[in-house]
């Protein structure tokens, strides 16, 4: 049990990882679509105030609320029905449990890309995500989120700690993933039992000794969220803001840029067995040119010059491009590419297309389309066109990412490369059935799916029937709560 310290535990309330995130990315996606053009993440800077209307925000608040606290839905199907569902009808959820996964897990590795997902929300959709939504406002979550990575850090000693908890247990010490319980019952759970002794005192695990380098995927991602919240919140709490910079910009600098063997992300390292890195450096030092080119710093940055973060994000975009994982996969926890490209791209054009970066624009949209078009083939392959395979990991966190990676897209070049579906959300259809809409997949591809109308305020379950066939066989119909 080397590298522990028990300490930084924090309130016992559950910060969501996977799901969370998951349903950032959708509560991007809800805030962009709508859209004329279609922003994701970011894209606000360009095109002005978020204007995407209260259906769309609707489904992206649904789709964070179902995430955060834990809903039960079996399929991406299932859960874009009860988007559209939300959208149409105005739906509200009380939800009662707020534990997600059945554990009280933390880890700097999926907490980072929630927090980095979250932030860009809040910053870029204020209206929709932000202090501007009376009912989707996720500032206090986000900051949340980057507030425990905070104290993850100490920055005083440069030393990362980066799980809290313990999943899997053994003969002598029981686990996270081996009882089930509510949070508050762990600081007494088992008494004195000593088998349970990280149950009621939960320990937090340090990267490696003071000053020593950061697992660059860590680094990447941790700077990323940090420099996100420099400037959602150097207005509103510029004392905390400062603290964030200052920390986004040390731990990139301790950033290990010769990794060997695997990366560091939990214990074990099979529960999240990351292989790409490159991508989060990208996306780390684009954030922090945003952050620094924004102004208000505060003293003792080692960086001051935003170009130096340009050319450290175009860097590593053209060693992810050229690299052994480029396009191997979509916007995830495993690879943010999706959204570092887009906001590499709109850090260059926001510096006047520099010369001498080791990537272009160009450059940079083709790798993007790249990752769609394979997503394209992979939805030729499927009864609904999605563009991830359905029987394998994160399918729905893949989907949701494809889907701001073509608003991204379709954004940037001023087109509808990738489907009109994505830009304006969810269309009405001209299907004389009624109620009939189309669901629109993360390829741009759409089937048509029928909906039995009902009132908003009906509490008869809404039923839909995707009219394409399985097989030469109608699906059965799903019922949307």
């Amino acid at each position: 049990m080397r590298g522990y310290a028990l300490l930084l535990d924090g309130p016992r309330r559950r910060l969501s990882r996977s799901a969370l995130a998951i349903a950032a990315t959708g509560a991007i996606l809800g805030a962009a679509v709508g859209t004329a053009p279609a922003r994701a993440a970011g894209a606000a800077r360009a095109a002005g105030p978020d204007t995407a209307g209260p259906a769309q925000a609707a489904a992206g608040t649904a789709f964070v609320r179902v995430n955060q606290l834990g809903y039960a839905i079996a399929s991406q199907a299932k859960r874009a029905y009860l988007m559209a569902s939300a959208a149409e009808n105005g739906a509200t959820f009380s939800l009662k449990n707020s534990a997600d996964a059945g554990d009280y897990l933390k880890f700097a590795q999926t907490t980072s890309y929630t927090a980095d997902l979250l932030l860009a929300g809040v910053r870029d959709f204020p209206n929709q995500m932000g202090a501007g939504s009376s009912s989707a406002n996720f500032t206090a979550e986000a900051k949340f989120g980057a507030d425990w990575l905070l104290r993850m850090w100490d920055d005083p000693t440069a030393t990362l700690y980066y799980q809290v908890g313990i999943g899997e247990g053994n003969a002598s010490t029981v686990g996270d993933h081996d009882i089930w319980r509510l949070p508050q019952a762990d600081d007494t759970y088992g008494g004195a039992d000593p088998t349970d002794r990280y149950i009621r005192n939960r320990p937090v695990f340090r990267a490696g000794p003071p000053g020593s380098l950061i697992s660059p995927n860590l680094a990447g991602r941790d700077a990323a969220a940090l420099a996100e919240a420099f400037q959602v919140y150097k207005t509103s709490d510029p004392t905390f803001a400062d603290r964030c910079l200052l920390a986004a910009e040390h731990i990139l600098d301790l950033a290990n840029t010769s990794p060997s063997g695997n990366l560091l992300t939990v214990i074990p390292f099979s529960f999240y067995p990351e292989t790409e890195w490159r991508d989060d450096l990208k996306l780390g030092a684009a954030e922090l040119y945003f952050a620094v080119a924004g102004g208000s710093l505060p003293a003792g940055l080692p960086h001051t010059d935003p170009l130096f973060y340009l050319g450290k994000s175009a860097h590593w975009a053209n060693a992810y491009i050229t690299g052994p994982n480029d396009a191997a996969d979509t916007l995830n926890l495993y690879d943010v590419s999706g959204l570092a490209h887009y906001e590499l791209y709109r850090a260059i054009s926001q510096a006047g297309n520099p010369p001498g970066l080791e990537v272009t624009q160009a450059g940079l949209l083709a790798d993007l389309k790249k990752q769609l078009d394979k997503a394209v083939a992979q939805g030729a392959t499927e009864p609904f066109g999605f563009g991830f395979p359905w029987d394998v990991y994160d399918t729905t966190s893949h989907g949701a990412g494809l889907s701001v990676m073509a608003s991204e897209y379709d954004q940037l070049t001023g087109t509808q490369a990738y489907g009109p579906s994505v830009s304006s959300g969810w269309r009405t259809s001209s299907a004389r059935m009624p109620g009939a809409r189309h669901l629109s997949s993360a390829t741009g591809r759409r089937s048509r799916i029928a909906c039995s109308t009902r009132s908003p305020t009906s509490s008869a379950p809404r039923r839909c029937w995707p009219a394409r066939l399985w097989k030469g066989q109608t699906v059965p119909p799903l019922k949307v709560s």
